[in-house]
């Protein structure tokens, strides 16, 4: 509002709840929720027609004796409440023959009517041109449920309009740009003091009267250009009632703030003095008002104020809307090498704020984290003005931070491929997992998974038909450390002779898990092999006394006790297929077999070398017996003699596997 108010428009003001003359007839002011200034007591009122009260005991300020005219009002202490803070104040500024100053005095007693208790006295004599206002003035020790007495009147026993209000809240930080609040939903400067800033002298804003400040943050995620509406709820008028919302307008004005305190808040580039150093937009209107402004990451603060004419004031409520996230945004916790060089840390946004370290505060100087003045997790606090968040910084020392991992099984896959599994860790101190498997003297490293991938390995180059395979696995950590290697975990191999009527099975037991048992799987196709007896760990032959004509084919099935946890839960593994079909091994996992490859390897028969006649080179060529066992192998071949004098006479198959296909014939040697 606007305190100068010449006396020729000057109007007769009502009190929207007279109160008597003396304490038994005190007017009850109820209290309501007022949105972010919380629950308030609150009424506008007018010493015009008032006469003094006899109530005893007297004030003790404000010139108060038998010949002040005064009012009284009381409240009911709220719930849960036992401090209140009271406040006269808004006051027209009086311009006649003579100006008159409002000068407020407020008396605040306990008990009845009829034996109070003066608990305080309040009042403010105002200065040149400058009406005196009660604001935030606290009594404690109250009751709640309690009634307290409120006895209001002038020092020059002059007749104002005015607003007397007691509130829960005992300050409100967001009255000054020095505390502003998180820009939320709801705002309310029904309590804000006037003069707290210099105003914009833009947007019809010239004189700053019951400002509020709220600040907000802008971090690269957001979209653009940045809105923020401002929308009027409820205004108080000081002759009673509710005010015309449509009249009363509402000013907007942008900054950048360095989220520390009010520099350069306030003021445009068109004020005295100029700001055009953090001043950005000023937007006014009625109802409702928005500012659209393309923002760089960052803090920002807008203040609000209001204007309403003779017909009203500028306190009310209201609530905020805008598009961003208005949020600061922290990296994902990470691992950081103790014997790294120090880390600048920049990547927390918006950037420009500081980070800290709760653990080691040494361990972070002009932003720069050092791992080796600390050791294990460090807790990592990024504040950009009074925004904050959070991080960990895990510092690997020590091999020990490295979890021991252990294989869960070795299985046999479809395709005749050794599968290795282990269930993962959930730890941040892992990279990859390695795996070891053993080349007849010693575990060798063989292969690396990455820890965010499926925690299974295929062996392409094992034949499990041929040997068992030992395999190893170590988690290894981002600064180079590794576990201790793990126990190793033998494949089941099966071999089967045939006998007079019978099928002699025998194996190579599972070695890696104490407590399981096997079933022996029969079927005249791999696709439909069947139980048909089970035993325990120790048996490692069988005698199948009525095996069915033609091929047949054999497996061996491990049932664990424990199951195994690698994204589904497994109790299974199983041997190689074993079989008396020459072709199963060969032909296994042959996309495109071609009948007519004769004409593509020449000589055919050959006795001592041969070639293979191809389109597209190079192609990795196998050469398997009648057993499927690989006697020679050769990879990238692109066209070469191949020399099979030292091979003995009879039939083979020679597979070529490229990127696209494996094909497979028949070679014979003579």
């Amino acid at each position: 509002m606007k305190n100068l108010i010449l006396s020729i428009i000057l109007t007769v003001f009502v009190c929207s709840m007279f109160a008597q003359e003396n304490c038994t007839n005190a007017v009850k002011i109820e209290f309501d929720e007022y949105s972010t200034c919380g629950q308030i007591a609150i009424t506008n009122t007018d010493l015009t027609g008032a006469v003094p009260s006899t109530d005893l005991p007297y004030p003790t300020c404000g010139n108060f004796d038998g010949s002040t005219n005064d009012l009284w009002y009381y409240i009911t202490v709220p719930e849960g409440v036992s401090e209140l803070a009271f406040h006269v104040f808004n006051a027209p500024l009086i311009i006649d023959i003579d100006i008159l100053i409002h000068k407020p005095s407020l008396a605040i007693y306990s008990g009845s009517p009829e034996d109070l208790s003066l608990l305080n006295c309040f009042y403010n004599e105002g200065g040149p041109y400058a009406n005196g206002e009660i604001r935030f003035e606290t009594v404690d020790e109250l009751t709640p449920g309690e009634n307290i007495y409120l006895r209001v009147w002038d020092m020059d026993n002059s007749a104002f309009p005015f607003f007397i209000a007691a509130s829960v809240r005992t300050e409100i930080p967001e009255h000054s740009c020095e505390s502003p609040a998180l820009l939320g939903e709801g705002g309310c400067n029904i309590l804000a003091p006037e003069g707290t800033i210099d105003a914009p002298e833009q947007c019809n804003w010239n004189v700053s009267d019951n400002t509020i400040y709220y600040y907000f943050v802008v971090n690269p995620s957001d979209p653009q250009p940045v809105i923020i509406d401002a929308t009027y709820i409820f205004c108080f008028e000081n002759t009673g009632g509710d005010v015309n919302i449509e009249e009363t307008e509402l000013q907007m004005a942008l900054y950048k703030w360095n989220g520390k305190d009010c520099s350069w808040i306030g003021g445009s580039p068109n004020s005295i003095p100029p700001n055009d150093s953090t001043y950005i937009t000023c937007q006014n209107g009625t109802g409702s008002i928005s500012i659209e402004e393309n923002l760089n990451p960052g803090l920002y603060m807008i203040a609000l104020d209001g204007y309403s004419m003779i017909s009203g004031t500028s306190l009310c409520t209201f609530e905020f809307s805008m598009n961003t996230s208005n949020e600061i945004i922290c990296p994902e916790d990470t691992i950081l090498c103790h014997s790294s060089a120090p880390l600048l840390l920049d990547i927390a946004q918006p950037i420009g704020g500081e980070y800290t370290c709760t653990n080691t505060p040494d361990a972070i100087i002009d932003n720069f984290f050092d791992p080796a003045v600390c050791s294990g997790p460090q807790d990592i606090i990024y504040s950009l003005g009074p925004f904050t968040c959070g991080f960990t910084i895990y510092d690997a020392m020590y091999p020990s931070s490295v979890p021991d991992i252990e294989i869960c099984l070795v299985t046999v896959t479809e395709n005749n491929k050794n599968k290795v599994m282990w269930e993962k860790p959930i730890t941040d101190s892992l990279e990859e997992f390695h795996i070891y498997k053993f080349d007849g003297t010693d575990f060798s490293f063989y292969a690396n998974v990455n820890y965010n991938d499926e925690s299974t390995f295929i062996d392409e180059n094992s034949e499990p038909q041929n040997q068992a395979y030992r395999y190893k696995i170590a988690g290894y950590s981002t600064c180079g450390y590794s576990s201790e290697l793990s126990d190793f975990h033998q494949t089941v191999l099966l071999n089967i002779t045939e006998e007079t009527d019978l099928w002699y099975l025998s194996w190579i037991p599972y070695i890696g898990v104490d407590d399981f048992t096997i079933n022996i799987l029969r079927g005249t196709t791999p696709e439909n092999l069947e139980i048909i007896e089970s035993y325990g760990s120790d048996v490692t032959e069988y005698y199948d006394n009525n095996p069915p004509e033609g091929f047949v084919y054999y497996q061996i099935e491990v049932v664990l006790s424990t199951p195994c946890d690698v994204g589904k839960s497994t109790s299974k593994l199983y041997s190689n297929v074993a079989t008396n079909n020459p072709d199963y091994y060969i032909l296994l996992g042959t996309n495109n077999l071609q009948n007519k490859l004769n004409y593509k390897l020449y000589p055919n028969p050959t006795s001592q070398i041969f070639s293979i006649s191809l389109d597209n080179f190079p192609v990795k060529v196998q050469i398997y017996d009648t057993f499927g066992r690989i006697v020679k192998s050769i990879n990238n071949y692109s066209g070469e003699q191949i020399d099979v004098s030292d091979m003995c006479k009879g039939i083979y198959f020679v597979k070529l596997v490229d990127k696209n296909e494996i094909t497979v014939d028949k070679l014979i040697i003579e």
